[in-house]
């Protein structure tokens, strides 16, 4: 059944058979505004976390029991630099916490704050912006920041699990970089940056940070957030700039072609996405899952390709008259073992009245 079940919605009858039903709940006992969610699934740990920036409740929250009761962890005065941005935990346990003022904590497995790192901006997405080798004790990550001087253009990598860091890339002719990946299939990393024309770019490492090469650039085709691998090819939707005023596109490229020029050799999907895209995961059974947020829209979507087919999955209803940038969904986690994710909300409203204003929701993808 689905992740929390005292909600359920109906999939879009328009697109899909309207006896099915989606498993979706908002998580109990939350009397929060959530601004991140994190699933540390590693190793069958399946803790969920979430950021609150409500007053009184500010801070890091954790449930070990798939959302039915919550323990606040950390609080938010308990570091330096009192705006959370991300959490991410690394196989090791290792937490690593990110603020708004340009400074990295890296925490014990218990979220005890045990370093502090200075001048490292937060990445735009703890799902896609860091990832790590755990057989080297290598971490790489990739800012999001500011479009001027340094913030947001550097790539950082430790290898030490995290007790030290340095620069591993910078680039000042782009705005900011977007994701920072591991091909799992063949070690290779891969990051991207946007969001202006000239500041496109997707490049690669195959010595682990090393030296980096340019795949593709200057196209609003490779302005993405979020890469997915299978061992044949690589999938990505765009987050593109002029989306709400139409669709995006999803695109894949062959392993054997990824160092020929991507605007001859990529390969439409689809385009007809309902964009802009805002990341990509990998589903359990080796789909992937994508979600646009509702920019100057009425819709925000999720949806769901084997890499040929498209389907959309989960639609709100409409989001109020509100000031907020990126109403609908605007993150989601990798999933457990039993393919549940949870995602984040901002003014989401949905079509049998349930109305979610910064609260995450648990999603069963198996459904």
């Amino acid at each position: 059944m689905s992740l929390i079940s005292n909600i359920m919605l109906k999939r879009d009858i328009a697109k899909m058979n309207a006896s099915e039903t989606l498993g979706v709940g908002k998580l109990k006992n939350i009397d929060v505004q959530a601004r991140s969610v994190f699933y540390d699934t590693t190793y069958y740990r399946n803790e969920m976390y979430y950021i609150s920036y409500r007053a009184g409740k500010e801070g890091i929250w954790r449930s070990s029991d798939y959302g039915n009761t919550w323990k606040h962890v950390l609080h938010l005065d308990g570091v330096q630099g009192i705006d959370y941005r991300g959490l991410w935990k690394n196989k090791n346990g290792l937490g690593f916490i990110w603020t708004a003022g340009g400074n990295l904590v890296r925490t014990t497995p218990n979220l005890t704050p045990a370093e502090s790192f200075t001048d490292m901006y937060h990445p735009l997405s703890i799902t896609n912006g860091i990832d790590e080798d755990p057989s080297k004790n290598l971490i790489m990550y990739a800012e999001y920041g500011g479009t001027t001087g340094i913030n947001g253009k550097r790539i950082w990598k430790s290898t030490d699990n995290g007790a030290s860091w340095q620069v591993a890339h910078e680039d000042q002719t782009i705005g900011h970089w977007h994701t920072c990946q591991r091909d799992p299939y063949t070690g290779y990393w891969y990051a991207t940056s946007g969001d202006s024309g000239y500041g496109i770019k997707v490049i690669q490492s195959k010595d682990d940070g090393v030296t980096w090469q340019t795949l593709a650039e200057n196209s609003q085709e490779y302005r993405l957030c979020g890469f997915g691998f299978t061992e044949e090819y690589i999938i990505w939707a765009t987050d593109y700039s002029g989306a709400p005023a139409g669709t995006i596109n999803l695109w894949k490229i062959n392993k054997v072609d990824i160092e020929k020029s991507w605007d001859t050799v990529r390969i439409n999907v689809s385009n007809s996405i309902e964009g802009p895209a805002y990341g990509m995961i990998k589903t359990v059974e080796g789909r992937f899952m994508f979600w646009a947020a509702a920019e100057n829209r009425e819709m925000s979507k999720l949806y769901l390709t084997d890499g040929v087919n498209v389907k959309e999955i989960l639609s709100t209803n409409r989001y109020p008259n509100t000031s907020t940038l990126l109403a609908g969904f605007s993150g989601a986690t990798k999933p457990d073992n039993n393919n549940r994710i949870l995602l984040t909300t901002d003014s989401c409203e949905f079509g049998n009245g349930v109305y979610l204003f910064n609260i995450p929701i648990g999603l069963d993808l198996s459904k």
